[in-house]
């Protein structure tokens, strides 16, 4: 487990933030990342850079779950 503090200027906004990470490894591979941090600061930032144009600040959530709006996707079909 990392416990780890950034900041800087992000947008032309400060921004600072602290959080947890855990990296689970298996035969040297890494298999999962955990983080844990103060989202609602990350939302705000996030804002701040839609309004200037980035675009993958928009982008969904990096998961390893399934989006739930995929799901149907990937259902069998019935016959």
């Amino acid at each position: 487990m990392a416990l780890l503090r950034t900041g800087g200027t992000v947008a032309g906004h400060p921004f600072n933030n602290e959080f947890a990470q855990t990296i689970e490894l298996r035969w040297g591979q890494i298999t999962r990342v955990n983080v844990v941090e103060d989202t609602e600061k990350m939302a705000t930032i996030l804002g701040h850079l839609i309004e200037c144009g980035v675009e993958e600040a928009s982008a969904p959530q990096i998961t390893d779950r399934p989006d739930p709006r995929d799901l149907d996707n990937h259902l069998p079909n019935p016959r």
